[in-house]
Parts: C-alpha cells; structure tokens; sequence
C-alpha cells in the first residue's frame, strides 16, 4: 500500500519571496471573508431600521453562513476539475459583484439575496485558501500556513466590528457592504 500523494510529494522548488507572495495574497482574499463575517455585526440595528424589517437581526448574517455552508462542496469539486486558481478567481468575482449588489441594495429582500451570493463567493474563497495551501506545501509544513490564515482570521475578528461602527455611525452602512469589493478591486489592480 502506498501512502497519499501529499507524504510522498517533494516540496517545489519555489524561491522564499515567491512563497511569501502566494502566502500573503492568500491572507488578503481570505481577510476580505472574514472581515465581512465580522463587520456586519456592528451595522445590522442599523440595516433592519432602515428597511423596516425586523428579520434583518436574523437572516443579515444567517443568509451569509448558510450559503457558505452549503457550497463548500461545490466549489471544491469544481477546483478538482477546473484547477484551483481559476475557480478561486471565479469565487472572487462572485464575492465581489455580491457585494456591490449588497451595498446598492433598496428593499431587505435584495439585501438577502445579495448576502446569500455573498456567501457562495465566500464559501468558494475560504475552501479554496486552504486546499491551495495544502497543494503548494508539504504535510509537514503546512501547520505554519494554516497557523498564519488562523492569524488572519483573528485580526479579521478584531478590526470588523471596529469599521463596521465607525463606517455605520460617520458615513453609512452602505460602505460596509462595499468595503469588500472596493478593497478587491484595489488588490486586483
């Protein structure tokens, strides 16, 4: 019996700044996810008053995390069978082009279709940040990437919260909503 392919794959050849470069721009896609997660905790009293809607307490955040949850699968069979970095950009996109849908939101109900989407790109993002790391490093190895987007996800979990009062008390909560595509388009530039 032979064991996984991952034991018995040797590490490649990759030049430490290139890996720092994949490793950092996996921690800033994954940071956009999780940042939404925690940012829109701050903005929802306000969100549910402006459209009138007391469901907006619940399914603001529930539409999010049940879509994630439900594509996991999905977008890991994909990347399986149309390689991991086109599927991650195709998550991105989806993340994006949701978030922008959330922000010009008019009526609760686009705002939870827009959620919900938000959530399928972001499922797509945070399955995909971890099966890369897998297939770029070797088993033993790979405890200090994960360790490193661990890390990210506690800084995200610090500072969301703190913008999303800020942006929700000086500007609007609309910003909030954008934040994740305008910080996105930057990144892609």
């Amino acid at each position: 019996m032979q064991p996984p392919i991952s034991e018995t794959a040797a590490s490649p050849a990759r030049a430490p700044r290139k890996t720092a470069v994949v490793v950092l721009a996996l921690g800033a896609i994954l940071f956009l996810t999780a940042l939404d997660v925690t940012i829109i905790s701050t903005a929802v009293p306000r969100i549910a008053d402006e459209f009138g809607s007391a469901l907006g307490y619940t399914w603001v955040g529930s539409a999010y995390v049940l879509a994630q949850a439900a594509v996991v699968p999905v977008w890991g069979r994909l990347s399986d069978i149309f390689g991991r970095k086109p599927i991650l950009l195709v998550a991105l996109a989806v993340f994006a082009v949701s978030s922008l849908l959330c922000g010009v939101a008019v009526s609760m109900a686009l705002l939870l279709a827009g959620r919900a989407a938000q959530g399928v790109g972001a499922g797509g993002v945070l399955t995909l940040v971890y099966v890369c790391i897998a297939d770029l490093f070797p088993l033993r190895d790979r405890a200090v990437y994960f360790g490193a987007m661990g890390l990210v996800w506690v800084l995200a979990s610090a500072v969301g919260p703190v913008l999303g009062g800020v942006f929700t008390s000086l500007l609007t909560w609309r910003y909030v909503r954008c934040l994740a595509h305008s910080t996105l388009r930057m990144k892609m530039l």
